[in-house]
């Protein structure tokens, strides 16, 4: 399952707080925090390629993308990498080309669910109040992403697309014989 999390309003204050990340004013910000997410995905090995720095080099180039960072402890604890460009003077945050998953990432966190949970929204929450005033928002999130709430709240919208996963693609035999005969006929 994927959540595609789209909105074409633009973000109440203090979301709006941030300008354009082309805007010379705060270039130095966007490079900061674009240096910071490079070398945080240097040290992690637990986020997505998708979200790879490398990965947004090479699908939207390097000077159109950052990231929105939540420090707490000397380290960063969420990310949200986010592609932009400019339409006729409009700036929208996309999905880049041939990215299947996007969104929030966040370290591994200690405590009970509804704990982690309350952690997250609140990084959600501050995730979104770091985003630059735009005019579209939209990034399909990984399956593993339940929870949007804070975006829900924020006026964001989702809609769900299904992926199914086959678990172990070590017979390839079995997994075709699993199919149903019409499906097989459609692959």
């Amino acid at each position: 399952m994927n959540m595609s999390i789209e909105t074409n309003q633009r973000l109440p204050e203090p979301a709006m707080a941030r300008t354009n990340p082309r805007d010379p004013a705060i270039e130095s910000d966007v490079e900061a925090a674009r240096t910071k997410y490079r070398q945080l995905c240097e040290q992690r090995n637990d986020i997505p390629i998708f979200s790879q720095a490398w990965w947004l080099d090479v699908t939207a180039g390097r000077d159109s993308w950052t990231a929105c960072l939540i420090e707490e402890g000397g380290g960063i604890v969420a990310a949200m990498p986010y592609v932009y460009k400019q339409l006729r003077g409009y700036l929208l945050i996309v999905q880049p080309k041939l990215t299947l998953t996007a969104g929030p990432w966040f370290a591994p966190m200690d405590g009970k669910t509804s704990s982690v949970m309350s952690r997250q929204m609140r990084y959600m929450t501050e995730l979104i109040d770091q985003l630059p005033a735009f005019s579209h928002f939209q990034q399909n999130w990984n399956y593993l992403h339940t929870n949007w709430l804070p975006f829900r709240w924020r006026g964001f919208s989702q809609s769900t697309s299904y992926t199914y996963l086959l678990p172990r693609l070590d017979n390839l035999d079995d997994i075709w014989h699993g199919f149903q005969s019409n499906i097989r006929t459609d692959i």
